[in-house]
């Protein structure tokens, strides 16, 4: 039994270890880009880990290659809501207002949810958070409930 549970803390060893390493080596955690697979069976799954990967790339500081990836996306499928909510995301992030405001009104136009640009990230939505269509939403969307994990 002892020897067991001394195999299992070895191995248990050998695997942080290994996924420490493999975290220095790769910043964006073992994600990939996407490939996105139109197919019915996987349109839903595929669809959302590309906008999974773009946020990645922002809370990494990779802003142009987020920028590049969004508009690349938005090239093959114009008009796609969540991805313009995301460039209104990165420009947020940036620091450019106007500009968040822009895409996330689009996004609304386009059919996003209003609740989902009140929602947050928070950490993302913060530089534009003063701008008067943000503050409209959040005035809007006080008493309501609003998109999000836990509502």
């Amino acid at each position: 039994m002892i020897r067991h549970l001394l195999s299992l803390l070895v191995l248990s060893a050998i695997a942080a270890g290994s996924q420490s390493a493999f975290a220095q080596e790769d910043p964006l955690g073992g994600a990939s880009r996407p490939k996105p697979q139109m197919e019915l069976d996987n349109r839903d799954r595929q669809y959302k880990r590309i906008h999974q990967f773009a946020l990645r790339l922002m809370q990494l500081h990779r802003f142009d290659e987020a920028e590049k990836f969004l508009n690349d996306h938005l090239q093959d499928f114009p008009g796609d809501p969540e991805s313009t909510y995301m460039l209104g995301l990165l420009s947020s992030r940036l620091g450019n207002a106007n500009q968040a405001a822009e895409y996330m009104q689009e996004a609304i136009e386009l059919g996003l949810d209003p609740g989902r640009v009140v929602a947050g990230p928070r950490g993302m939505t913060q530089g534009a958070a003063r701008h008067p269509y943000f503050r409209g939403l959040i005035a809007e969307h006080a008493t309501r409930p609003v998109h999000g994990p836990l509502v």
